[in-house]
């Protein structure tokens, strides 16, 4: 996976299928109602040192991180899924070893007539700029 305009190089995690249940959508039954949600993330990171030292205090501790993700759905509350992505991905960015982050969150059900089965958003951001974008 290419890290377009981004110096961190290709060593990357990747975790799929974070679930979690979660009180988000504009909808006032979604505020009450928890509903299934997804997580796929690529994660930076910002040294390969753990590939010679074999050492898990010198890369990402991805059950840490998966906790971190499952919280975040869990524990906040927002009306769009673009919100949540975001405050998923800012909260990865402040771990240790993080360079840039991929999240794609899924709303699994979402509350629509039409029949839709799943509603997805992906965003990617780096460290040290706020604003950056990761391909």
């Amino acid at each position: 996976m290419e890290c377009c305009n981004c110096r961190f190089g290709n060593h990357y995690l990747e975790l799929s299928g974070i679930r979690a249940y979660g009180r988000h959508g504009v909808l006032p039954f979604e505020k009450k109602q928890k509903q299934p949600f997804s997580v796929d993330l690529t994660v930076w990171l910002d040294s390969d040192k753990c590939c010679t030292t074999d050492d898990v205090a010198d890369t990402l501790d991805y059950s840490i991180l998966s906790n971190k993700v499952a919280d975040i759905i869990e524990n906040t509350s927002f009306n769009l899924i673009e919100t949540l992505a975001d405050k998923i991905a800012r909260s990865i960015l402040t771990m240790s070893h993080v360079a840039a982050v991929r999240v794609s969150l899924t709303k699994e059900m979402p509350p629509v007539k039409e029949n839709i089965g799943r509603v997805k958003v992906t965003l990617s951001i780096q460290n040290g700029d706020g604003h950056g974008v990761v391909r």
